[in-house]
Parts: structure tokens; C-alpha cells; sequence
């Protein structure tokens, strides 16, 4: 809240001709030390940090952005794969329960998905199919 003395000491300044050069710095001393220059100071911080916020919430935007663009790859690869796999199966005839095709599309373990797909394509079976391979190394 700004005081009287304040308020009048910024209207003197104001109202003072620029053509009396003597009058005009003490008004104006009184004024840079008043507390209305640490309310000017106050709301250029409060800018300040006002662009600051913006900046940030921009780049969170945008690693945001990235991520989901990373994950949406991801997923979207699970599901070709588990679509191709289910049509591989399709292709040789062998039929395909539902347990197992639910097994197949909710899988999103790329890797294991990739393993499916090439024993799709020499299975005996959907079973076969997704079979975990025993490891031939005694273990």
C-alpha cells in the first residue's frame, strides 16, 4: 500500500517542468528510496519468475512430448508383432484358442514377441508357438 507521502512525492515528480533541472533529482531521490521502487522491484521479480515458469513447463512439455513418442513406438511395435504372429498361425492353418490369442496381443515384451514370431513360423501348434524354448545347456 502506498502512503501519502509516497502518492504526493510521485505526482510532484510527475508535475515538476523538466525546465527546473534543481527541483526535479530531489523528488526524484525521494522517490527511488521509497518503498514504491521496492513494489517495482518486487513485481519485475515476480516477471521474472513468471518467465521462468513458462520456460520450464515448455521444456517439460516437450520431454513429455518425447516420451510418449517413445512409449506409443514401443507399443505400437508389440502389436504388430503379436498381429503378425497371430497371422503367420492363421496362414498354416493351425487354430488359435482364445487363452492364447489373449496371451499373444497383451504381451507387450518385444523381445519375447520377436522369439514367438520365429517359432510361429516352424510350430507344430499355437501352443508350440509361444512355447518357452528349453535351454539345451543343462541349466
Amino acid at each position: 500500500m502506498t502512503t501519502v507521502y509516497e502518492r504526493d512525492t510521485m505526482c510532484l515528480v510527475l508535475t515538476v517542468p523538466p525546465n527546473e533541472p534543481r527541483i526535479r533529482p530531489r523528488f526524484a531521490r525521494r522517490l527511488i528510496g521509497s518503498r514504491w521502487a521496492a513494489k517495482m522491484a518486487e513485481q519485475d521479480a515476480r516477471g521474472a519468475l513468471s518467465v521462468a515458469r513458462q520456460e520450464g513447463l515448455a521444456e517439460g512439455h516437450k520431454s513429455g512430448l518425447a516420451e510418449g513418442h517413445k512409449s506409443g513406438l514401443a507399443e505400437g511395435e508389440a502389436a504388430g508383432t503379436a498381429k503378425a504372429i497371430l497371422t503367420v498361425l492363421a496362414a498354416r492353418g493351425l487354430g488359435v484358442d482364445e487363452a492364447i490369442r489373449a496371451r499373444i496381443l497383451g504381451s507387450s515384451d518385444v523381445v519375447m514377441l520377436a522369439r514367438w514370431l520365429a517359432q510361429a513360423v516352424t510350430a507344430a501348434s499355437a501352443e508350440d508357438a509361444i512355447a518357452v524354448p528349453r535351454r539345451s545347456d543343462g541349466g
